[in-house]
């Protein structure tokens, strides 16, 4: 019961830091975005509490306009 309430406060911290800056950001970048605000958190938590309340970031997909310009070279 009380390691849910802390769960929910340090989700809370986590979501803050998903959020600034204007794009989702996965577990490393919520990690890096905590430790510049002072506050330690093992990124194996971050993803366990995204995982826990299906805070998802999505994925980057390769840009196929890339491979094609290399070949005009």
């Amino acid at each position: 019961m009380e390691s849910e309430k802390k769960d929910e406060k340090d989700f809370e911290l986590v979501l803050a830091a998903f959020n600034k800056r204007g794009y989702s950001k996965g577990s490393r970048s919520i990690h890096m975005t905590l430790l510049q605000q002072g506050i330690v958190m093992n990124r194996k938590k971050i993803v366990r509490l995204m995982r826990k309340f299906n805070l998802v970031c999505p994925i980057r997909k390769a840009n196929p306009y890339k491979k094609s310009h290399e070949v005009f070279r």
